[in-house]
């Protein structure tokens, strides 16, 4: 069964106040969960209450640092408080002293940012080079590219950031996180054999200066895309952050 969100939470009032400020703020009828359960999944916007910063910790750790919940603590906890709560994956910090129309401003901006990341681009296409992150398949010049799951992840890092170039320690902050000092070393590597599996098909896209870094061209806007987006007076979408793209792709292959 799809949630379209869920509030997380083994105390009753932080339930009541998360389940009643989120009807009334959204319209929406939140999922009640009372542990960590199978139906959420890494699209899932979770709204985690707790009764104080130590609970928030412990549901936080266990949901892990890819699900990125709002966190509401009934009680008011120290600005130290709520940075450990981010650092270790909480999207969003409120505590008890917010009232309840703060609360409720604070999760209708919490679930725009997830709807928006619902409905990010799903695919870079460029000069003869296609990635589609939902697949994580690549294709230069009509023909398949096999890479493995961390060299996928590389290339998609300077997709995402095209036409802006990136360097190596920028590409391993991105696709490893927090071990990335131990793999900057690396990114050199990967780049020498991601260019070479591309110039055997004939595209030679990926650029690099001294000092600069790595870079792939501006994706391509197709001409009926652009002109739809521009009657409509609207952007091109975002990118998929690559961490999500690395997620999907960690795997025993290296």
């Amino acid at each position: 069964m799809r949630i379209d969100v869920a509030v997380l939470s083994p105390d009753r009032h932080t339930q009541r106040i998360l389940l009643a400020v989120t009807r009334r703020a959204t319209g929406m009828s939140p999922a009640l969960l009372l542990a960590p359960s199978p139906a959420i999944t890494a699209g899932t916007p979770i709204l985690v209450g707790a009764r104080s910063q130590a609970e928030a910790l412990q549901l936080v750790k266990v949901l892990g640092i890819d699900l990125e919940p709002f966190v509401f603590v009934g009680a008011p906890i120290t600005s130290p408080e709520v940075a450990e709560l981010l650092d270790i994956g909480a999207a969003e910090v409120v505590d008890g002293n917010a009232d309840p129309r703060e609360l409720g401003a604070r999760i209708r901006q919490y679930l725009r940012g997830r709807a928006t990341e619902s409905t990010q681009r799903r695919a870079y296409e460029s000069g003869g080079l296609r990635m589609d992150f939902v697949t994580l398949h690549c294709w230069a010049n009509g023909s398949r590219v096999e890479f493995t799951h961390t060299e996928f992840a590389v290339l998609a890092t300077l997709a995402i950031a095209a036409p802006h170039p990136l360097t190596a320690r920028e590409v391993a902050a991105q696709v490893w996180g927090p071990t990335a000092r131990s793999h900057a070393g690396s990114v050199t590597t990967y780049m020498y054999r991601i260019r070479a599996k591309l110039a055997a098909h004939g595209s030679a896209l990926i650029a690099h200066r001294r000092g600069i870094g790595y870079s792939l061209p501006a994706m391509e806007m197709r001409p009926g895309r652009a002109e739809r987006q521009t009657r409509r007076g609207s952007p091109a979408r975002a990118p998929m952050p690559v961490r999500t793209i690395y997620r999907r792709t960690r795997g025993p292959r290296m």
